[in-house]
């Protein structure tokens, strides 16, 4: 299957949230292909690079959740006034948003969102994640960490 539907998630935190699905490609080639890309290149310059790494990133842990057995559940978040949140990953009692970015240099309004949500009196996570296309840890042991996106043992 190369398409998903990402449900939304909306767990009493407001009443003012997009309910339709998200899409999203489980296979980036294919995504690529229908775009006209055609080569590794082409990617990181094409306008929707940030959605095509969403999108890998999403289908990456859609795959390790399979094939590990893991009963998670991933979701989106999105409030009618602009607010989103690209993934939350709902493991039993274990929420964690996560913010996905396909830029390669840390930027600290990376997890704004995520921070914004966490204060929310509803929400049901204290702890989030940035996923990024860079190379270092940072903010190791803060409740908003950003990682690497080759560091795909965080989901396991």
């Amino acid at each position: 299957m190369a398409l998903r539907t990402l449900p939304p998630y909306y767990r009493n935190l407001s009443k003012r949230l997009v309910k339709s699905p998200k899409i999203v490609f489980l296979d980036p080639g294919l995504l690529c292909f229908l775009l006209g890309i055609h080569g590794p290149k082409e990617i990181t310059v094409h306008p929707l690079y940030g959605g095509i790494f969403e999108s890998f990133i999403i289908g990456e842990i859609y795959k390790r959740i399979a094939h590990t057995g893991s009963s998670a559940r991933l979701f989106y978040w999105r409030d009618r006034t602009g607010h989103e949140i690209d993934l939350i990953i709902e493991d039993g009692l274990l929420v964690l948003p996560v913010e996905i970015k396909a830029a390669s240099t840390y930027q600290p309004n990376f997890g704004k969102t995520i921070r914004w949500w966490m204060q929310l009196p509803e929400a049901p996570a204290k702890e989030g994640l940035v996923i990024y296309d860079g190379r270092n840890d940072i903010q190791q042991g803060s409740p908003l960490p950003c990682r690497p996106w080759w560091k795909m043992d965080l989901f396991t």
